[in-house]
């Protein structure tokens, strides 16, 4: 070990931090899952067709559901889940956590979100690959089944660097709404 040198190469440590992430990720994952029955509306395309008559989603069930994780080389976090009008994000840094919370999108703000995730058409897409050297994003939707017993659940993987017209226009907004609700300046 020379003088005023870290213990550690430089591999080393990025290698450490990406593990870092990744364990972080799981765990939010996990917890966003545990956390289900938080009492979040639901919606999506399904859950639209009945609005017409009401445009207060809040009490609708049908477990239509969007989750998008982003995460950077550096081990920076951002996931963002929406059902129906609900719109929750939070982000982490190595050990900085920041839990915004939830807000109601306006009527307008959710159409135009759950027309943005239907134009990523999660369910067609391939699995994809994580990118370790640009940073992924897991996009994953979950959808009542046709019998009604369980849900389906589409994931898929894409590069941070991706250049997918619908995922870039979906990031875009998502980033516009956390902005405008939560004054951040979201980078994924």
């Amino acid at each position: 070990m020379g003088t005023g040198g870290s213990r550690y190469s430089g591999d080393f440590l990025r290698y450490a931090r990406c593990m870092l992430a990744r364990v972080h990720c799981r765990l939010l994952v996990f917890a966003l899952m545990t956390a289900n029955a938080s009492g979040c509306a639901t919606g999506g395309v399904y859950a639209e067709r009945d609005r017409s008559a009401n445009l207060d989603s809040r009490g609708e069930a049908n477990g239509t559901m969007f989750d998008m994780v982003s995460m950077t080389p550096d081990g920076d976090q951002w996931t963002i889940r929406v059902r129906g009008d609900n719109f929750w994000v939070a982000n982490s840094l190595e050990d900085r956590k920041n839990d915004f919370g939830a807000i109601t999108l306006l009527p307008k703000e959710s159409k135009k979100l759950w027309k943005l995730i239907n134009a990523v058409n999660i369910p067609k897409r391939r699995k994809g690959v994580r990118d370790e050297r640009n940073g992924d994003v897991l996009l994953r939707l979950r959808e009542p089944s046709d019998d009604g017993d369980e849900h389906k659940i589409y994931s898929a993987y894409v590069s941070r660097a991706t250049e997918v017209e619908a995922i870039v226009e979906l990031g875009d907004y998502m980033r516009d709404l956390i902005q405008k609700y939560h004054k951040e300046k979201p980078v994924f």
